[in-house]
This record gives structure tokens, C-alpha cells and sequence, in this order.
């Protein structure tokens, strides 16, 4: 058997599971109910998603003199992503270079690049955030022997950009966007959909007809339950966790 790679020369099995882009410092993976089996990457596996919880983009960890700001990576988020801070000698310098968040229908857009006239083409695996994996960017120097590397982007309905590292600098990955069948706001993804064609629906219920109701989403940076039902967190850090209980039968 072959390896696993994507159309840009990328080995799938060196991104995080479910879908974190891979880097410097790789983005979450998402956590998901899916109504059919197969690797974590297999398109009409993602494509019978009901619930997905999107993961944060990696990012760096710096102190900072707003000492309320100390990430820089863009948290997983809600409908929409969140995007990545850019802090550049300790002065907040705006977006520029950090990714953005996913849409539902959209992976996020990378960072700038810094220098292009430096990189080399053929030595620079990138992906922008897409379908179920976030996005990456690897890139190599024409004259020297740097390889400057990103933070990627977050797993989830679709992945969030990988950031850009224009030297002394911390930058981080969009957030994944998330999604539930039947929740306001959410386009659920065409049956009829391929890995090269991906169309959505103005409805939020999937194909499968299976929706949930009385429904909440949470950003990576809101107040939450923990996962014992017996605190709150602000977000969730370490591995992914789903809980599901049975209430009966309607």
C-alpha cells in the first residue's frame, strides 16, 4: 500500500488527527459524529458528518505586556472560526501574518507570506484550509537552506489557515468552524457533493435527514461545562472529549 498523499505532495499521516494542520506548532484536530466509517480523511466519511466541534490553531505562547493576550493561536470556533493575533517585538501588529478563521462553506485564508521572492516554488508544500483539514505551509528558502515553517490551522467542518513566521515574530493558525445538523446558521454540505466538486444547501439539516434540536454552540473561547458536568472551562486544551448520554426513547 501506498502512502497517503493529498494533491500537494503532502503525506496525510503527518497531519493531527481529524484534521489539524500540521507545522511548527499543529492545529487540533476536530471531534465529530460521523453516520459513516472510514479514516479520518476519507471524503464521504467527513461528508456524513451531523456534529462537528472545531479545533484551535496552533499557535505560539508569548508573554505579553496586555498580559490578557498570551496566545496568539485563533481558538476553534462557532459558524466561523476565529482568527489567529500577530504580536511582533511585543507590539500587537494586526492580522496580517496570522490565519483566519473557517466559514461554512470555506477553509480560512493563510497569513501573508513574508518575502516571496525568497521562496522556492518547487520546495513549498501549502495547503489552505479546507473540507474537514486545516491548512499548512511549509516553505523552503531559494538561497539558503532555511525552511521556514507555520503554525497550522484548526480541524473541523472546515479547517482554519496556517499562519506565516516573518521572523521575530509569534503568529498563530485560524480556528475550525463548527457545525450541527439542524442548527440556524449551519449549510449542510450537498449529498451529491464530491471530493473536487463541494456544494451546499441553504438548509442546516443534513442529507441524512438526522437532526438535533435544543442545540448550543460554544467557542474554543467561551465559558463551557467541563467534561464531568461539575465546573465550567474557558475552552478545552489536550485531547478532544464528546459525552454523549442516553435519554430515552422519544
Amino acid at each position: 500500500m501506498g502512502e497517503n498523499i493529498n494533491q500537494n505532495g503532502m503525506n496525510l499521516e503527518t497531519f493531527p488527527f481529524n484534521g489539524g494542520g500540521p507545522g511548527e506548532s499543529s492545529g487540533g484536530g476536530a471531534t465529530d459524529v460521523r453516520l459513516e466509517n472510514g479514516t479520518w480523511n476519507d471524503f464521504n466519511s467527513l461528508k456524513s458528518r451531523i456534529m462537528v466541534a472545531a479545533g484551535g490553531g496552533g499557535g505560539a505562547y508569548k508573554e505579553h505586556i496586555d498580559t490578557s493576550k498570551k496566545y496568539v493561536r485563533g481558538d476553534g470556533g462557532t459558524l466561523i472560526g476565529i482568527d489567529a493575533e500577530f504580536y511582533f517585538n511585543n507590539d500587537n501588529g494586526g492580522y496580517s501574518y496570522s490565519g483566519h478563521g473557517a466559514t461554512q462553506t470555506s477553509g480560512g485564508e493563510p497569513g501573508e507570506r513574508f518575502n516571496d521572492n525568497d521562496i522556492d516554488p518547487q520546495k513549498t508544500p501549502e495547503m489552505t484550509g479546507t473540507f474537514g483539514m486545516g491548512g499548512y505551509g511549509i516553505y523552503q528558502s531559494k538561497e539558503y537552506e532555511a525552511v521556514y515553517s507555520s503554525s497550522g490551522g484548526g480541524g473541523g467542518y472546515y479547517g482554519g489557515g496556517h499562519c506565516n513566521h516573518p521572523g521575530n515574530s509569534w503568529t498563530g493558525g485560524g480556528g475550525g468552524s463548527s457545525f450541527i445538523s439542524g442548527y440556524p446558521g449551519c449549510k449542510a454540505i450537498d449529498e451529491n457533493s464530491t471530493e473536487g466538486n463541494i456544494s451546499h444547501l441553504e438548509t442546516s439539516e443534513h442529507y441524512s435527514g438526522k437532526v438535533f434540536i435544543d442545540t448550543v454552540m460554544k467557542a474554543g473561547n467561551e465559558e463551557m461545562p467541563t467534561h464531568d458536568g461539575l465546573s465550567t472551562m474557558t475552552g478545552n486544551t489536550g485531547n478532544g472529549f464528546a459525552k454523549i448520554t442516553y435519554i430515552g426513547a422519544s
